[in-house]
């Protein structure tokens, strides 16, 4: 019933004009709660998960007018931090690095400990207070939750006992979350409908930000823990970024954690594809298509594993001119090769090992022919599944970004954002034809919906509220009333023949068929 229910509360005019057609949208209930707050209809259907009633015009009207009037610059505002966390990070990591040229220079040194002491104090701190809050805020729901489930008497206060029953239902709970946010990273949520499945679709996309900034958090630990200017920070010539007390296992190791963090810094930017629906719902395809990527790989692994073992016991004596296959890594990493056509060899050099060339072919027919294609039909299933409400999806990620930050909007700019739409403005059905107040009036293409009969059905009588509703008539009792009337007019036409005389039997037959005639013609 809600598609139905949204669809009645678009008014569409049936007279075009220019090429334009007028639209009326009600959205007054939708957006204003009966308390003058945020409504709360957006986010029950955005938890709803579905696609199709998100994509209804009314929703994406209000959706978006949510986005322009409040979200988009809380949005950008709430994204310049991680924007510029990412330049101090490119600055002291890549490039100030590189202007040294192998000589340590005091003031480039300067700048890059200026940069770092930023990224560990004001970066690291930042993503330290938002995820122990988050934990927190949960820690004490939960607790709450166990409390009140306990104290059956209801007195607000626990023995030791159900204190201890309530630190075990605790422990259960975080094992419970923990287990839940693996299966979400493995996509194993023990689906049982499709229905589910694309719920789970739209959600992800926000847990994959969660993960993401959780990970920045991370690595920005190890790379403070292997930092080379607070290893040297005795040395003489400090700020510096070599000396004796840092050594080269701990910089090559700090040097991966840089990398680590770079790549993650730019994939909680990811976020930002929300300004465009269309880049939204082509990352959340590529999402999507990667799980079918990841069974291939794990196939692929088990393949590799099998004749990589196999092939480094038979090759213990064998050349290199065909590929290195004297260890299972060596093997592992030449029969890669091959799958990928990197590999530089030639077949030719394997011929005086006839086992070894079967063996390599064998790997080679399972994993370049039968894997590679099974992928490729699977990516294909996979695309032609999502791509039908791919936008719909993107949609859901967009509504869901904008419940979660109209929670910290304030009433002034809340206040503000209504009084700008001018819902109590009553809306004209046509020109002068004034309507219903309480919703926003749009010009859309007279294409792009054809309508060619009006939606508003009109009654004449007085428009008083305590009036009767006019009775509606239907088809089927309208059909009625005309047999009605035919049989009323016969009835009438009888009663007046049985009112005249008889005729003579002498009448002759002329004087009989004109009045046969005359009852013809009033029938």
């Amino acid at each position: 019933l809600l598609p139905t229910l949204l669809e009645g509360l678009i008014w569409r005019s049936h007279r075009p004009r220019n090429g334009l057609r007028r639209v009326n949208y009600y959205v007054e209930h939708m957006l204003i709660g009966p308390k003058g707050q945020f409504c709360d209809a957006l986010q029950w259907m955005t938890s709803s998960g579905d696609p199709a009633i998100i994509s209804s015009h009314i929703v994406v009207l209000l959706s978006d007018t949510l986005w322009t009037g409040i979200v988009y610059r809380q949005f950008i505002y709430s994204k310049m931090w991680n924007i510029f966390s990412l330049a101090i990070f490119m600055l002291a990591q890549g490039i100030l690095p590189r202007l040294s040229k192998g000589s340590e220079n005091q003031a480039i040194n300067i700048l890059i400990f200026a940069g770092r002491l930023f990224t560990y104090v004001l970066g690291m701190g930042r993503l330290a207070y938002f995820h122990l809050e988050r934990m927190w805020r949960w820690s004490r729901k939960e607790m709450q939750r166990i409390f009140e489930e306990i104290d059956t008497d209801g007195n607000g206060s626990i023995d030791f006992d159900e204190f201890m029953q309530a630190m075990g239902a605790f422990k259960l709970s975080i094992q419970a979350e923990i287990i839940k946010a693996i299966r979400i990273l493995k996509d194993d949520d023990n689906i049982s409908s499709v229905e589910e499945s694309r719920s789970k679709i739209a959600s992800k996309d926000k847990t994959m930000s969660t993960f993401f900034s959780l990970m920045l958090f991370v690595t920005l630990v190890c790379m403070c823990t292997h930092e080379p200017m607070l290893w040297c920070a005795g040395a003489d010539d400090w700020p510096t970024r070599s000396c004796d007390a840092f050594p080269s296992d701990k910089r090559y190791w700090y040097s991966v954690f840089s990398m680590c963090a770079m790549a993650v810094h730019w994939l909680v930017l990811i976020d930002l594809a929300v300004f465009s629906t269309e880049i939204s719902a082509f990352l959340l395809v590529i999402g999507h298509v990667l799980q079918e990527v990841r069974q291939f790989l794990t196939a692929l692994l088990f393949l590799l594993l099998t004749f990589g073992s196999a092939i480094s016991i038979l090759c213990r004596d064998c050349t290199d001119e065909g590929g290195d296959f004297s260890d299972m890594a060596s093997a592992m990493v030449s029969l890669f090769a091959i799958t990928i056509r990197l590999y530089q060899g030639d077949f030719r050099d394997m011929q005086e090992n006839a086992l070894l060339l079967a063996a390599v072919l064998l790997c080679t027919t399972f994993s370049a022919v039968l894997l590679l294609n099974l992928l490729v039909a699977q990516l294909n299933l996979s695309y032609e599944y999502i791509y039908r409400d791919m936008l719909g999806f993107a949609r859901l990620n967009r509504a869901s970004l904008i419940v979660e930050a109209m929670g910290a909007c304030t009433k002034r700019r809340w206040e503000y954002f209504i009084a700008s739409l001018e819902l109590e403005k009553k809306l004209e059905f046509d020109e002068g034809d004034l309507g219903l107040a309480g919703g926003i009036q749009r010009m859309e293409p007279a294409g792009l919906h054809r309508l060619t009969k009006e939606s508003i059905r009109r009654f004449g009588g007085p428009t008083s509220a305590e009036s009767p509703w006019p009775e509606e008539k239907t088809g089927d009792r309208d059909e009625d009333e005309r047999y009605d009337r035919l049989e009323a007019f016969i009835q009438k036409a009888m009663r007046r023949m049985n009112r005249r005389p008889a005729p003579p039997r002498q009448q002759s037959s002329s004087s009989y068929h004109s009045s046969q005639e005359s009852f013809s013609s009033d029938t």
